[in-house]
């Protein structure tokens, strides 16, 4: 009996494979990279709990995760013996994945550091942190958070040491614009909807421009001197305001109904309409669209105040910094995988914005940990549990027209 069960699951496997393999034809990488290859860590590991990628204005690649080792005896006074958890970044080619340069700070252990402890490239250049530095002059429990700019060569700039929190309590983030060079600092803490302070921070000189205490609301985008703001009543409405730094009054847009969420299963509206700017200024977020036949999701578009909708059927996820085109990660649950309790099969679409063509949709795959559009929106970059892979983005459909 096990033997007809072990082929049973077999078959189903091979037919489920088969089945999402036709369905979702795509293009191939242009190269692709195995985890050994750049000595990177499994990624399923309670010290490890995932990798975050970026492409930068030059179209190198960034990488960095949290990796959890023995260390060896330090070679330097900013790596002591008592770490043993670092916060590694790598800066790969974009033409051939590979390694330029590997840089790793000391943090505390743990997965609230994993989760706070980030790094990206800034419009202008150079790179934006938070860190969770070891500070071994605090309490224990308590960490000393970095906020701090580095040139292109990782070389500090400017650091600035917020406030401390008690292990467990909260963490950071950071927004980070397509143009500009203000970010939003948030202060989060793990049982409140929205931020407890929020910063909106000239990321030259680290100078905090607005201070925002106990907000009722959450910031979700920046763009230039332009903040997009979201509220939420707790059940099916959200409320999408605008306005510029330095102003007191928020302008309300004129989407604020989010009802029937029910019907696709989705219970929070701040994550699934997901208002976005882009590359010039517009927000592009999404709403359901009730047909005769179907409930659709739609993308809509505020431009200069006035709303166009519905845009056409799609999603976004991560905008391009200089194009209208975007990437969008997708999934489908076959039958088959349902059956025998598999994960979601997903992949990535890029469409274009301006002519609504879908410009390339990658390989399927059940463990995508995370990608990243270039610039100009020529390129994917994805990685999976095992390997990281670079897309061009395919205009065929285009050049047959």
């Amino acid at each position: 009996m096990k033997s007809i069960n072990n082929q049973m699951f077999l078959l189903l496997f091979l037919l489920s494979t088969m089945f999402t393999s036709t369905a979702f034809a795509s293009d191939n990488p242009v190269w692709t990279i195995d985890y050994k290859t750049l000595n990177l860590p499994k990624h399923q590991n309670k010290f490890n709990p995932g990798f975050n990628i970026k492409f930068t204005t030059d179209v190198k690649i960034l990488i960095s995760f949290v990796q959890h080792r023995q260390q060896a005896k330090s070679a330097t006074k900013d790596i002591t013996e008592k770490s043993d958890s670092f916060f590694v970044v790598l800066l790969l080619s974009g033409e051939n994945g590979e390694l330029i340069k590997r840089v790793e700070w000391p943090v505390m252990s743990g997965s609230a550091t994993a989760l706070s402890t980030k790094i990206f490239p800034l419009p202008s250049g150079g790179f934006i942190s938070i860190i969770d530095r070891l500070d071994y002059t605090a309490e224990y429990g308590k960490v000393a958070t970095h906020l701090q700019t580095f040139d292109s060569s990782f070389n500090v700039i400017h650091t600035r040491v917020l406030e401390t929190f008690e292990r467990g309590e909260g963490l950071y983030d950071i927004i980070v614009p397509l143009s500009g060079k203000y970010i939003v600092l948030q202060q989060r803490q793990y049982d409140t909807r929205f931020a407890k302070i929020i910063e909106i921070i000239d990321s030259v000189t680290l100078e905090t421009m607005e201070h925002l205490d106990q907000p009722d609301f959450g910031i979700v985008d920046i763009w230039k001197d332009r903040l997009l703001s979201i509220s939420y009543d707790g059940n099916s409405e959200s409320r999408f305001f605008e306005k510029k730094i330095g102003d007191s009054q928020w302008n309300v847009l004129g989407l604020t109904r989010w009802t029937n969420l029910h019907v696709l299963g989705l219970a929070d509206s701040r994550r699934y309409a997901n208002p976005r700017f882009i590359y010039n200024g517009a927000i592009v977020l999404r709403d359901i669209i009730e047909q005769p036949s179907a409930t659709k999701i739609f993308l809509l578009m505020i431009e200069s105040g006035k709303t166009s909708g519905p845009y056409f059927e799609g999603c976004i996820s991560k905008p391009s910094w200089n194009t209208p085109i975007v990437a969008c990660e997708k999934s489908k649950m076959s039958a088959f995988r349902k059956l025998l309790d598999l994960f979601a099969k997903r992949w990535i679409e890029t469409f274009d914005l301006s002519t609504q063509q879908v410009l390339l949709m990658t390989k399927n795959s059940a463990d995508i940990v995370d990608y990243e559009i270039s610039p100009n929106g020529d390129r994917i970059i994805i990685m999976t549990q095992k390997k990281i892979e670079l897309y061009n983005v395919n205009s065929k459909k285009n050049k047959k027209k």
